[in-house]
């Protein structure tokens, strides 16, 4: 049973070790194109952490609209550990410039999921463009999480907001998404 309004509806519960998942986009709706372009997740990382599939042998984080071109060429998935500060993650709305410094970090980027977990808890995951962003293109970021077993969220309260933020940025510079209940 779930209290979830419907089927994906993405407002009713996660259980422990289940899997979900987060999707960011960013779409040029301008006439011209945007160089640089980038989409960002940031993860609590208390409560859950990137998934990658052992009997698919999937990545967790993909570009789901990037048909045709090829990773490491035409784009990066990129994984982040750490924080630049992790105030934001219990304020109450998210202060405009926290995500963008998260995505934006010079630093704590790995290639693959493995690297970026030996170096400790990943936090964010990038998906940065080569190729400018023509008029009506997209960059679609999806990222599978899943839950921490039971035994790992010992004293967190029934009813805890698993959040997730996302932002893009550009050479027109980075959005401010913030979380505000």
């Amino acid at each position: 049973p779930t209290t979830a309004t419907s089927r994906g509806s993405g407002d009713g519960p996660v259980l422990p070790g289940e899997v979900f998942a987060t999707q960011t986009s960013f779409t040029n709706y301008s006439f011209s194109s945007i160089a640089n372009g980038s989409v960002c997740a940031v993860f609590d990382s208390r409560y859950y952490a990137p998934f990658a599939d052992a009997n698919t042998g999937s990545d967790p984080a993909r570009c789901t609209n990037c048909g045709g071109e090829t990773e490491g060429v035409d784009y990066f998935v990129e994984y982040g550990v750490g924080y630049t500060s992790t105030a934001f993650l219990d304020a109450s709305p998210t202060p405009n410039s926290a995500i963008p410094a998260e995505c934006t970090a010079a630093t704590g980027w790995f290639g693959t999921l493995s690297d970026a977990e030996a170096a400790g808890a990943v936090t964010k995951v990038r998906l940065r463009k080569v190729n400018p962003l023509e008029s009506g293109d997209s960059a679609v970021l999806q990222v599978q999480l899943r839950a921490y077993e039971a035994s790992a969220l010992t004293g967190v309260d029934i009813g805890t907001l698993f959040k997730t933020w996302g932002t893009f940025s550009s050479d027109l510079g980075s959005r401010n998404c913030r979380y505000i209940p």
